[in-house]
């Protein structure tokens, strides 16, 4: 209307003197002009007209800054929140956010004044940066990493920018860009997207490709998508592939099965890398995704069977599919009448008979779709009889023993005095009886023996893996524990659990711990365990900080007492005295503090009732302290250790009431006594804690080693070495050439070989990566060629998960060596660290000769007969060699 109006000039004129006459510049009249309809259509008249322009840009550019700032900071707040990073200086922005312009009497420029010194505008696209999962999870290591350099000063928005907006959005790029190429390691991104749709992802990865201003083509987010979806697959069939390679191990096959062996295991799969997960890793997921759970049982079944040589002796007497039936008429006449005699034959029969095609047609030359196809054949049959696998007449039996070896190498402490009874009759009504030695504990089941035995099988497998991650869990906190297998840590936690009862610790058990420290004696496990005992716990950041209450109670109290019953009063008068002395005059000044309580106990001793109330609150108030401050609350004395391994018939009774086999009876015990495996556990046995942080005050008085890594190699970092095999010693040995350190010892090198095993790599990692450790040595794996695959694997997968799983406020800059044979072309070792390949120059032969004759020389105090020893050949070390054999050597 006021458009079209002839005399719009005039009515402009007279609206903004009306409008406008009392405006002051007010926030508030700014916000009501900007939103009121009539003021927006003269306005909008005004713009076109370039009536006011100025001031109507500069009061719309001065408000939208203020709301875009404000935006920002909400933005920065919520991620600080996030993070509970209280050192950034936040108060001012805080108080800007909370303005609401509408409400606001000041200027525009005063307003606008508010944000000088608030930098906030460094912060620019952090509300886009925000909405990112990977952004968070930068921001959030940006901040760590920040902590561990820095402490918690507090710092402004200028150094928050530098400290950590930037290197969060420098790895945010870094990972932005090794998405897009397919090089991110599929753990990472799995850990970013962990709970989310493919859609979801999508969604993330155009909001990444948005920030990063990339104005390419988008078919690459699919295309990580896809991958990202074929890795998911893969997780889903890990069961198959590890039941199908376990049974080609089994059957010794030729053929090709290369892919399953990183299908199999979760950890190598997040090992990998996007580009990884091909078609061809796609299909054999679907293949193995075929595979039905009855098929799978059946399979391992016919596994066992194949190890303890069954299928090979059925092999001999029956050469076809055609024979079978004779051999089952042969033996049905030969058993009779027995009617379980007769049983076994029909389920021999039909075992065999559906197992037919694996054991007549496949060829021992067929790779993984050979296998598949016969296994396919097995799917009719198996659907048709779902007893097959039981029929397979009592292999569980085999299976019971080799998972008890393995319980036992595993250092398993239910499992150490073990024992089976069962019984085939089926009119019994106990059909086993399992002893638990260590508990004093008998379980009975009532259930047919093979459905029972199937069940303790399974119940075994389960005690095996969380057994294997309560040891796993306590080998990261406690470095030392990574000295020993697993089945050493179980005779070190017996053993030392026995010196309380008085007993002699076995030479072969101070050996042992020679590792850790040279020469040790029993009076330094002795001191070293009760000083164990005296651990405090931990405070937030890990430290443990001995209060001045335990202190009184473990040292200054006991002294005092020990002084009083010297004198000639009772310990129970001493404890008394102590205590009221504590509560009425205090206890400060240790000498003055000993005549303070001589006196009172002079004068109320002979008051019985006076000593018995206060002696019990010394010990109540002495107990309190301790359990509360102590680390391990499972009995800070010897003397005091309350047995957890115990039960008592009535609470069996209980705990067992409502369980019907031995499955849930020995998974009930397991829950029982997983919970009390912690310091003094029993006279029998110590917790792997306290064994750790006995390990751990051991080393403390151990000068610590201090090695340098030559400039070639580098820290931090796996260094592959490849060499001749005639090199290799040499190279190595040149790692270690000083005179002021020692010669490298166990712990420092695995020679592989063959029969190597997955605990000795994954253990000599974990001492090369691992926090924990007072000393800065050098770890080297010679002849890795010699790893059989699955080690060589895990080799890679161990090193990959433990040294990326390092938290990066403790993580520290391993030295780590491996040494590989350059002609073993095929070794999986030399493709898996081929990244990380250095070149190593050997010092020469003499420098090495003449190091190994100084380090080991013998001391000036052993002397010999010249004429016996000639002085250059007084080594601690001899090698006798003749020409010949039988020369009396």
């Amino acid at each position: 209307m006021i458009r079209t109006s002839k005399k719009w000039s005039k009515i402009a004129s007279a609206v903004i003197c009306d409008i406008w006459k009392d405006l002051k510049d007010d926030a508030a009249d700014w916000e009501y002009l900007l939103t009121n309809p009539c003021s927006l259509e003269l306005l909008t008249v005004l713009e076109d007209q370039r009536v006011l322009r100025s001031a109507w840009d500069n009061v719309k550019s001065c408000i939208s800054s203020f709301e875009h700032k404000q935006e920002q900071s909400e933005v920065l707040l919520e991620l600080l929140q996030l993070a509970r990073y209280k050192s950034v200086i936040t108060e001012q922005m805080r108080e800007n956010v909370s303005i609401d312009l509408s409400t606001q009497s000041c200027s525009l420029n005063q307003l606008m004044k508010l944000w000088n010194g608030v930098d906030i505008m460094k912060f620019e696209r952090i509300k886009l940066a925000s909405q990112s999962r990977f952004f968070k999870a930068h921001w959030m290591s940006a901040i760590q990493k920040d902590r561990q350099t820095n402490g918690n000063p507090a710092m402004s928005l200028c150094d928050l920018h530098e400290r950590v907006y930037k290197p969060a959005l420098k790895d945010f790029a870094n990972s932005y860009m090794r998405i897009k190429d397919l090089s991110i390691h599929v753990g990472k991104f799995e850990t970013a997207f962990v709970d989310c749709t493919q859609g979801q992802i999508e969604t993330e990865l155009g909001l990444m490709k948005e920030y990063m201003s990339d104005n390419t083509e988008s078919e690459w987010i699919k295309g990580a998508c896809i991958h990202m979806k074929r890795y998911r697959a893969l997780c889903h069939v890990q069961k198959q592939a590890q039941v199908i390679y376990a049974l080609k191990e089994a059957l010794k096959l030729e053929g090709d099965f290369q892919l399953l062996l990183d299908i199999r295991h979760k950890d190598v799969l997040k090992g990998k890398r996007l580009r990884d997960f091909t078609e061809k890793m796609e299909t054999i997921g679907q293949t193995l995704s075929g595979i039905d759970e009855p098929v799978l049982t059946l399979l391992e079944e016919y596994k066992v069977c194949v190890e303890n040589d069954f299928i090979k002796w059925i092999k001999s007497v029956i050469r076809d599919q055609k024979e079978l039936n004779v051999f089952v008429e042969l033996t049905s006449a030969f058993a009779g009448e027995n009617p379980m005699d007769l049983d076994k034959v029909r389920n021999f029969r039909d075992a065999v008979f559906a197992c037919a095609p694996l054991i007549f047609e496949l060829d021992v030359t067929a790779g993984f779709y050979g296998l598949v196809g016969e296994i396919r054949k097995l799917d009719e049959l198996v659907m048709n009889d779902c007893a097959l696998s039981e029929k397979l007449v009592l292999e569980q039996v085999l299976h019971a023993g080799q998972l008890l070896i393995k319980l036992r190498e595993a250092g398993h402490i239910l499992f150490r005095d073990w024992s089976l009874t069962g019984f085939c009759k089926e009119d019994r009504n106990v059909s086993v009886h399992v002893n638990f030695g260590i508990t004093a504990l008998e379980i009975s089941g009532h259930k047919s023996f093979l459905e029972e035995l199937k069940g303790i099988c399974e119940s075994m497998q389960a005690c095996l893996e969380k057994w294997v991650n309560y040891t796993k869990v306590h080998r990261d906190e406690y470095y030392y524990l990574n000295y020993f297998t697993a089945k050493q840590l179980s005779t070190l936690c017996c053993s030392i659990a026995e010196m309380q009862n008085q007993r002699p610790v076995s030479s072969r058990i101070l050996n042992m711990l020679s590792f850790i420290k040279e020469n040790v004696t029993m009076a330094d496990l002795q001191n070293a365990f009760t000083s164990a005992l005296k651990s405090p716990v931990q405070n937030a950041d890990g430290i443990g900080a001995q209060s001045s209450q335990i202190k009184d109670y473990l040292i200054r109290f006991p002294k005092i007492i020990m002084y009083v019953v010297q004198a000639g009063y009772t310990e129970a008068s001493a404890k008394a005295a102590v205590m009221f002395c504590k509560n009425s005059v205090g206890l400060e000044n240790e000498d003055e503090d000993e005549d303070e309580v001589i006196d009172c106990v002079f004068e109320n001793s002979n008051n019985d009732e006076w000593v018995v109330e206060w002696s019990a609150k010394y010990d109540e108030e002495r107990e309190n302290v301790l359990q509360q401050q102590l680390k391990f609350t499972g009995g800070h004395d010897p003397q005091q250790m309350k047995p957890a391994f115990t039960m008592s018939a009535d609470e069996m009774k209980n705990a067992f009431e409502n369980l019907n086999s031995c499955q849930e009876k020995i998974m009930l015990l397991w829950d029982t006594y997983c919970g009390k495996l912690s310091g003094l556990v029993s006279e029998k046995y110590i917790g792997l804690d306290l064994l750790g942080e006995t390990l751990k005050q051991i080393a403390e008085g151990v000068d610590p080693v201090r090695r340098e890594l030559t400039r070639l190699l580098e820290k931090g970092k796996p260094n592959l070495v490849s060499c001749n095999s005639v090199e290799m010693l040499p190279q190595c040995l040149s790692l270690y050439l000083s005179t002021e350190q020692p010669l490298p010892t166990y712990d420092e090198i695995l020679i592989c070989t063959p029969e190597t095993t997955v605990e000795e790599v994954e253990l000599i990692i974990r001492r090369a990566v691992q926090s924990g450790s007072r000393h800065e040595k050098i770890y080297s794996l010679l002849n890795s060629e010699n790893l059989n695959p699955e080690v060589a694997r895990v080799l890679e997968s161990s090193f990959c998960h433990l040294s990326l799983g390092q938290n990066v406020t403790e993580a520290k800059k391993y030295s780590f060596v491996i040494f590989c044979n350059a002609k073993a072309h095929h070794s999986y070792v030399l493709t898996a660290f081929d990244e990380y390949r250095k070149t190593l120059q050997a010092k020469e032969y003499k420098d090495i000769q003449q190091l190994l004759r100084i380090k080991h020389k013998l001391p000036s105090d052993v002397a010999f007969p010249a004429n016996v020893i000639r002085e250059e050949f007084r080594q601690n070390i001899k090698m006798v060699a003749s020409a010949r054999a039988g020369m009396g050597k």
